[in-house]
């Protein structure tokens, strides 16, 4: 979270696109953040307190129960993207698409998995 909070004061990203659990929130395989005891990453909070343009982009369907989460730990963001709820294929997509409406190319996506990091279909973005 500290090296993230450290490249957006550097790069000043027009957006940022943000993975929910394991990243941003102590969740793990799409499981409810509402369950349990979990946290969010506070350097990794502060980005979003401090970015008006963060969105979470992820493989679970709990999409309102991660809004209220966020919302309960005074975390905002702008969007909650969940790829099952909106029938994307893979997040490369939602990023590609979200990038289209923004006037600065610069971007930051931030996620635990390096599968998702290196996706062929984020190669038009870099």
């Amino acid at each position: 979270g500290e090296d993230v909070w450290q490249v957006v004061g550097h790069w000043q990203p027009a957006a940022i696109f943000l993975d929910f659990d394991r990243t941003l929130a102590t969740t793990k395989r799409g499981a409810s953040p509402l369950v349990g005891n979990h946290s969010v990453d506070p350097d990794l909070a502060t980005v979003c307190s401090s970015h008006g343009k963060v969105q979470i982009v992820t493989r679970s369907s709990r999409k309102e129960d991660i809004e209220q989460f966020l919302s309960m730990k005074g975390v905002p963001v702008s969007k909650v993207n969940s790829l099952k709820r909106d029938g994307r294929k893979n997040k490369a997509e939602v990023i590609l698409e979200e990038m289209k409406a923004l006037d600065d190319g610069r971007a930051l996506f931030v996620d635990d998995d390096i599968k998702e990091l290196t996706d062929p279909g984020l190669e038009p973005l870099v």
